[in-house]
């Protein structure tokens, strides 16, 4: 699993379960703004819901230069597994688009 923060936007990005436990149902993603590195972090609730064969999510409209936590869980027919979570500090980007993936976004979004 990685995180790749450019501008107001988080890319998750992770694979398959190494060790699969059932049929994968799909996974759940969220986002929380954090307070740098805590001890007791807060906990993004995991509330958007994602295809089994979607391994990427883009979080919008986050705030420049923030601390946040994502995190990600997958979901088989026996529950919702362990979420993996990971900081990410957005950061201020200005120039040519950024392309990943699926996810084209003009420079001017990024401003």
């Amino acid at each position: 699993m990685n995180v790749i923060p450019f501008g107001k936007y988080i890319l998750l990005r992770w694979g398959p379960p190494l060790e699969e436990n059932g049929i994968m149902l799909g996974y759940s993603v969220g986002v929380v703004k954090t307070k740098g590195n805590q001890l007791a972090p807060e906990v993004p609730d995991l509330k958007t819901k994602l295809k089994p064969n979607q391994f990427e999510y883009l979080f919008e409209n986050l705030q420049f230069t923030t601390d946040y936590r994502v995190g990600v869980a997958g979901e088989t027919g026996a529950g919702i597994g362990p979420a993996v979570y990971l900081n990410a500090l957005t950061v201020r980007k200005m120039g040519e688009s950024l392309c990943f993936s699926n996810f084209l976004l003009p420079s001017q979004l990024l401003s």
